[in-house]
């Protein structure tokens, strides 16, 4: 399996939001994974080794993350928020997986801030009433 951390897909930060910021750049952040996924089962060993030697298996890019990406306490201005969501679409749009053609499959992880900002930008509007069952 692979994993790519994109800078991109960071929560955009607005005024003193601090569950904004991040603590860890590059390979670091490997390592934090492991350390919160060893906090999350400790108390089952072996369900704790599993996880822990899952994780080895996935390889990780963090080549996008290798410098702080995250914003000052101040926050984004608008505008920089529509360059990283522009940014953060073209490089899924470019996302190119093994199959014949190229097909790829992409789980983008954020916070509800980034996924609003996405639908937001990208669905039709009245698409929400158009589509409910």
């Amino acid at each position: 399996s692979h994993l790519v951390v994109m800078r991109e897909a960071r929560e955009h930060k607005r005024l003193g939001g601090a569950d904004s910021t991040g603590v860890a750049v590059g390979e670091e952040i490997r390592e934090r994974v492991r350390e919160e996924l060893y906090g999350l089962y400790q108390e089952d060993a072996e369900k704790s080794a599993q996880v822990l030697k899952e994780l080895e298996q996935i390889t990780m890019d963090t080549s996008s993350v290798t410098e702080e990406w995250w914003g000052n306490v101040l926050g984004e201005t608008f505008e920089e928020i529509d360059e990283n969501l522009e940014a953060l679409m073209h490089r899924l749009r470019c996302t190119r997986g093994s199959l014949a053609g190229g097909g790829a499959v992409a789980v983008l992880v954020g916070h509800s801030y980034i996924i609003r900002t996405i639908f937001d930008a990208y669905l039709m509007k009245g698409a929400a009433t158009q589509y409910r069952s």
